[in-house]
C-alpha cells in the first residue's frame, strides 16, 4: 500500500501545472527570454542559445560601486538579479498572479494555503547567488507593497548546470510575485561577480489543509449550576 500511494503521488507531482512564464527561456524576443527581467545592478542580460535544455536566461551585474553613507561607507557593494515574473522586480504589475486555494473563500480565517515549489537549473561564475520568492500584497503592486522570503540561500560557484528545488508557502496576503536569482554583497566580503545562466524554471503548487472549526477539540461545557436562596432555586423566584 505505501508503494502504491507513493507511486499516485508520483504521478499527481507530474501532471501538476507549470504556473511559470516561459520559465525553459525557448519564447524570446529583441534577445530577451519572454517574461523575464532585470534587477537593479544588471549590467547585461538576455537569451543564451547554450542553455541546460534548449535556450537559458542570463546575467552580468554592472562593477562593484562604493556605499556613500552609513557604517559601510567607502567600501564596494553590488545588488543585481535575474527575475522570472516581472520586468524589473520593483513594479509587480505585470507579475505572476497568487490564486487563491481552493475552498478558502468558505472560512472567515485562513485553513487552506497553497505550497509553491520552485525548481530550477542553474551555472554560475559569480561566487554566491540566491534564489528567492517576490512578492506583493496588492494586484497594483506598486514597489512599496513588496515582501516575499527565500528559496535557496547560497548557491555557490559552478561551472556544470546545477538542479535546485525548493518549496515555501507565499505570504497570506500576496497578490502577484515572481522569482528573483540575485548576486548581492560586499566585495570586502569575499564576493566575486560574474555570469549567472538560468534555465528550466517551473513553479508548482500543491493545496496544503490547515485547521479548521471542525478540526478543533470538543470541550465538555457541564451544566450550569443552579443557585439557591435558602432552600427555593433562584430561578424560581424570578420565573414568579
Amino acid at each position: 500500500m505505501c508503494i502504491l500511494a507513493l507511486i499516485t503521488l508520483s504521478a499527481a507531482s507530474l501532471a501538476a501545472e507549470d504556473l511559470s512564464r516561459n520559465g525553459n527561456c525557448e519564447q524570446v524576443e529583441n534577445g530577451k527570454p519572454v517574461g523575464w527581467g532585470a534587477y537593479d545592478g544588471v549590467g547585461e542580460w538576455g537569451s543564451l542559445e547554450e542553455g541546460y535544455k534548449g535556450k537559458a536566461a542570463y546575467f552580468v551585474q554592472k562593477p562593484f560601486s562604493p556605499i556613500t553613507s552609513g557604517k559601510r561607507k567607502g567600501e564596494d557593494y553590488r545588488s543585481a538579479a535575474l527575475v522570472l515574473g516581472s520586468r524589473d522586480g520593483f513594479n509587480g504589475a505585470d507579475a505572476l498572479v497568487v490564486e487563491p486555494p481552493a475552498g478558502s473563500k468558505y472560512y472567515r480565517y485562513p485553513v487552506v494555503r497553497d505550497n509553491y515549489t520552485v525548481s530550477f537549473w542553474i551555472k554560475s561564475e559569480a561566487s554566491r547567488v540566491r534564489a528567492h520568492i517576490q512578492t506583493w500584497r496588492s494586484e497594483e503592486a506598486p514597489p512599496g507593497d513588496r515582501g516575499g522570503g527565500p528559496l535557496i540561500a547560497t548557491i555557490p560557484r559552478t561551472d556544470k548546470w546545477t538542479h535546485y528545488e525548493a518549496t515555501v508557502a507565499l505570504p497570506h496576503d500576496a497578490k502577484r510575485y515572481a522569482v528573483m536569482f540575485q548576486v548581492d554583497g560586499y566585495k570586502q566580503d569575499g564576493l566575486e561577480l560574474g555570469r549567472v545562466c538560468v534555465d528550466e524554471v517551473t513553479i508548482t503548487k500543491a493545496t496544503v489543509k490547515s485547521m479548521t472549526p471542525d478540526d478543533l477539540p470538543r470541550i465538555e461545557i457541564p451544566d450550569k449550576p443552579e443557585i439557591y436562596v435558602g432552600d427555593t432555586p433562584l430561578e424560581t423566584i424570578l420565573t414568579d
